[in-house]
């Protein structure tokens, strides 16, 4: 059995970007850094939380011609929980109102997986008891394999990682006078493999390699459909 370091645990966790929160506002006109730091000064003082952001940026590409989108990027797992909360947001900023058209989905960061969860159980009891015990699980999931099957793995999504991470240290959770061993959850890899070189990281169109290379044989050939591999 290969067992995953903790560096390698901590890549496949990280490797994607926090899903943005979004911030609608009735008007195309905004001045993004003061509103972020209006946010920031409004938690920090009526909440005493820190929020920490990676970015943000300005977007128009789902609005009308008289709003626009501000998309906010957070720095890790807590400040994502900050956010997530609805009743941390204050009811307007440098006073203009706002809407948020969508909730981002739970991050792997926030997420762990149940191992060996029969099938044979009531589900919604199984949901019901582990809410009651752990009143952060936002969200149970039974995992299916790619034939849409049921398997007996079940993800949990928590609304903030204090609960989360003290599951995962303990290693078990505890469910109807039963032990189940946790993990953290991994999400499913999407490499990016540019067609022409077969590298990675880059789309064809951005590759510098003049030749094709053969996904069969690794060689490069001027015409990649004319030769046998």
């Amino acid at each position: 059995i290969i067992k995953l370091t903790d560096e390698a645990k901590l890549f496949a966790q990280s490797r994607y970007p926090f899903p943005p929160f979004i911030i609608r506002f009735p008007t195309p006109y905004i001045h993004e850094q003061k509103i972020v730091e209006e946010l920031c000064k409004y938690l920090k003082e009526n909440k005493q939380l820190a929020l920490e952001l990676s970015g943000y940026r300005k977007a128009s590409a789902k609005c009308s011609s008289n709003e626009c989108d501000l998309l906010l990027f957070v720095k890790n797992s807590y400040s994502f929980s900050i956010l997530y909360d609805e009743k941390n947001w204050p009811q307007s900023i440098l006073g203009l109102t706002y809407t948020r058209p969508s909730t981002p989905s739970i991050p792997p960061q926030l997420s762990l997986i149940i191992k060996n969860v029969s099938l044979s159980i009531d589900f919604a009891d199984f949901t019901n008891e582990i809410k009651a015990s752990y009143p952060n699980v936002r969200n149970v999931i039974r995992m299916k394999h790619k034939n849409q099957l049921n398997i007996k793995l079940v993800k949990l999504e928590f609304s903030e990682p204090g609960q989360r991470d003290e599951i995962l240290n303990r290693g078990k959770i505890f469910v109807h006078f039963l032990t189940y061993d946790v993990e953290g959850y991994l999400a499913p890899a999407r490499v990016l493999i540019c067609s022409k070189c077969m590298g990675l990281g880059h789309f064809r169109k951005q590759c510098k390699q003049t030749q094709d290379t053969c996904k069969k044989c690794g060689q490069t050939y001027d015409d990649v459909n004319n030769h046998t591999s």
